[in-house]
């Protein structure tokens, strides 16, 4: 609303429109969304609960699903890869470079080529594409919405694991005789993860931008669908707040956890005194070390 259709900045008209919203939330007879039903024209209302109830669960289900899905695999995918040496390392890495350059919307009509294939060879329809009234699909979105970050995660995965192997905390525990699946899993993971979690957030607003996309392919009427329906200020603002407040949250108590553990990591550490030794730590050294020499000097 800061710019109006000619392109000047109306600060005026910004205030109103966002008093208008303000108005909207206090008054709880107008928590509703429009949407308009394209072949009568009809405008119908559905009440916030309704949308968090009905579109809001059914989208942020394939959303999550997605996501948690995607780094499953690419986790896998990365210790494999990781492990393996050679041919077979660079041809997985080569795969997954080919794959990222496709578009989103390629992977979906790839997908629907291959089920539709299998269904004229076998009569077998393995996937559902379309979202018909209480016929809800939540595998095919959440395949195809879950390719692009994993291919994303699977690549940064990789990265992270080659950036702690090189650390002297790896050669450490290789040193002990301990595998190179065991390193990775037990030592290098939760450091790889922790700095994953940070890296996380532009994958998580990409997938968010996809959601848009498989939403309208597979015909679901889901958070954007609304969004898109009900373009008004009051309608985008809940929409927007419901989509963002739970990544919000989840973002804020997931950084003040990692930020705990390591400010408790530094308290300890710091309660090492490494400090230069005083005149006592010297002496005391020097006595401790006279008894070594002298007891390694005792005939048998």
């Amino acid at each position: 609303m800061l710019f109006t259709l000619n392109g000047s900045f109306d600060l005026h008209l910004f205030f109103k429109t966002f008093l208008g919203v303000v108005k909207v939330f206090l008054n709880p007879s107008e928590w509703h969304l429009r949407y308009i039903v394209f072949t009568t024209q009809k405008t119908i209302n559905v009440s916030f609960l309704d949308y968090l109830r009905g579109p809001y669960i059914y989208s942020m289900l394939i959303l999550v699903a997605s996501l948690l899905s995607s780094l499953i695999i690419s986790f896998v995918l990365a210790l494999l890869t990781f492990l393996s040496k050679g041919f077979l390392k660079k041809l997985l890495l080569q795969i997954a470079n080919i794959l990222e350059s496709f578009p989103d919307f390629s992977f979906i009509f790839l997908i629907q080529i291959v089920v539709v294939q299998v269904y004229l060879k076998t009569d077998t329809l393995i996937l559902q594409f379309y979202s018909l009234g209480d016929n809800l699909v939540y595998i095919a979105p959440i395949l195809c919405l879950s390719i692009l970050p994993t291919l994303l995660l699977f690549k940064l995965f990789i990265l992270l694991f080659e950036e702690e192997w090189g650390k002297s905390y790896v050669e450490l525990a290789r040193s002990k005789g301990l595998s190179n699946f065991e390193v990775l899993l037990k030592h290098c993971t939760s450091n790889v993860l922790k700095s994953l979690f940070y890296q996380s957030k532009s994958i998580v607003w990409l997938s968010l931008s996809s959601l848009l996309i498989i939403e309208y392919l597979f015909g679901i009427n889901g958070i954007l669908y609304y969004l898109r329906a009900d373009f008004s200020p009051s309608g985008t603002t809940f929409i927007l707040l419901s989509i963002f407040t739970p990544f919000f949250l989840f973002y804020t108590v997931a950084e003040h956890i990692v930020d705990k553990e390591r400010i408790e990591r530094n308290v300890i550490y710091n309660n090492f005194n490494l400090s230069m030794l005083d005149i006592q730590q010297i002496q005391s050294l020097k006595i401790f070390r006279k008894r070594i020499q002298d007891v390694g000097y005792q005939k048998p």
